[in-house]
């Protein structure tokens, strides 16, 4: 046994994993760190203002990407160097013009109503162009994973991470509110996009003819994944709308403090995240019994793992609000615990996740996503107005464990693996 931890620590996967995790932890922990600064100099209702700003952008990334990052990282494997260059280009294209697409679908409504959940038209306007940018980071920060380059990958996470609050302090110290931090993001998002794009065009892949074939070949496959995108996304945004619209930004900001400081466990699954996906595809596309039984011991000794850390966390993290935040933020505490709980489950749906893309069952993928939102938006709309904060919390837990549940179920059945089995000499 010590002899193959030895070999394991001493592995390429293991090097590239060290990297994937110290750039995510970085860039998770500063933002984990400068979070009671941020709500200090904020305030309740400017912390909510910028947490549904964020919110909002986090929602419209995945519907003007479609999933062509995911797509583009699987087609790593299948398609020949050339293909895979005109696959780029042609989604470059592709993102160009839905972004054109989205803001001339928003200009009527902005235009009548002037915002929207208390954010003014002016700074709605930029979201489209920033999910566009960030959509380019993350195709090119996807094929960095799978051409097994981290360093790059990981100077770009840690410019998205580090620059935004570097920006957005230094205009807040110069007398601006929450807009600061969404001038940061905007122009990080910028940059990265930039810094991608030029890498595109140095090796020949933001230039040529559109194959259209070979999109509409990888459309086919991320298309049926626009449910479970736009899902996922509302997984992250209805719990705070919802609450906006029953209570006010200064409920948001305090339930965000609660919410940000229970997902700081994610400063460990976000890490393993970037190294598990292609690792799981190189287990996969051996097509081996030992390959699958490595997967399911990995999968096996993560969970147990996370569910350990939430165990941890769940006590540790209420003590840090009480200890370093402002007393406005107190009622924070409740919602705690039960995000904790919903950070382990979505543990369980992320590590699978990668088998179901890479088997192509994408339509299961769907199915499982829109149960978890009918669950957390029926939760949100019947538990918010009588328990406020603590209801959301109570919403979005049990959309997690359905996500979990779903999820397993699913790879039982279209992708099974040696899970019994795997343990065994």
């Amino acid at each position: 046994m010590r002899r193959r931890l030895s070999h394991l620590a001493r592995s390429k996967t293991a090097r590239q994993a060290a990297v994937y995790f110290g750039s995510s932890a970085l860039r998770a922990g500063l933002g984990f760190l400068l979070l009671p600064i941020l709500a200090h100099l904020l305030g309740p209702e400017g912390f909510g203002l910028w947490t549904l700003y964020r919110t909002l952008l986090l929602f419209l990334i995945p519907v003007l990407g479609l999933s062509l990052h995911a797509a583009l990282a699987r087609s790593f494997y299948k398609l020949t160097a050339e293909e895979l260059r005109r696959l780029v280009h042609s989604s470059l294209v592709f993102l160009l013009l839905s972004t054109a697409v989205v803001l001339a679908l928003l200009l009527p409504p902005l235009r009548w109503r002037g915002g929207w959940f208390g954010l003014p038209s002016t700074w709605l306007w930029l979201l489209p162009a920033a999910a566009l940018f960030s959509n380019v980071t993350l195709i090119n920060q996807g094929l960095l994973r799978q051409e097994q380059r981290p360093w790059s990958f990981a100077a770009l996470e840690v410019t998205t991470g580090v620059l935004p609050f570097a920006l957005g302090l230094l205009l807040i110290w110069l007398g601006s509110g929450w807009q600061a931090l969404a001038i940061g993001t905007v122009a990080t998002a910028l940059l990265t996009a930039a810094a991608s794009l030029w890498r595109f065009r140095r090796e020949g892949r933001a230039a040529g003819p559109l194959d259209r074939p070979l999109l509409r070949q990888t459309l086919a496959f991320s298309l049926p994944l626009i449910p479970h995108t736009l899902g996922q996304s509302m997984l992250v945004l209805s719990d705070r709308l919802v609450l906006e619209h029953y209570a006010d930004a200064a409920t948001v900001g305090v339930y965000s403090v609660g919410y940000t400081l229970a997902t700081a466990l994610q400063l460990i699954s976000l890490p393993f995240n970037n190294a598990w996906s292609p690792w799981v595809y190189r287990q996969l596309s051996e097509d081996k019994p030992a390959a699958r039984r490595r997967l399911v011991r990995a999968i096996s000794s993560y969970l147990a793992v996370m569910a350990a850390m939430g165990l941890v966390w769940w006590l540790a993290a209420p003590l840090l609000l009480e200890w370093f935040f402002a007393p406005a933020f107190a009622q924070a505490a409740s919602v705690i615990g039960w995000i904790v709980l919903g950070v382990v489950l979505l543990a369980t749906h992320a590590v699978l996740f990668p088998v179901l893309i890479f088997t192509g069952h994408t339509r299961t993928i769907c199915l499982v996503t829109l149960s978890a939102v009918a669950v957390n938006l029926g939760g949100c709309f019947l538990l918010i107005p009588s328990h406020g904060m603590l209801g959301a919390a109570w919403a979005t837990a049990a959309s997690y464990a359905v996500l979990a549940i779903g999820q397993l179920v699913a790879t039982w059945f279209h992708s099974p693996l040696p899970w019994l089995s795997a343990w065994r000499r």
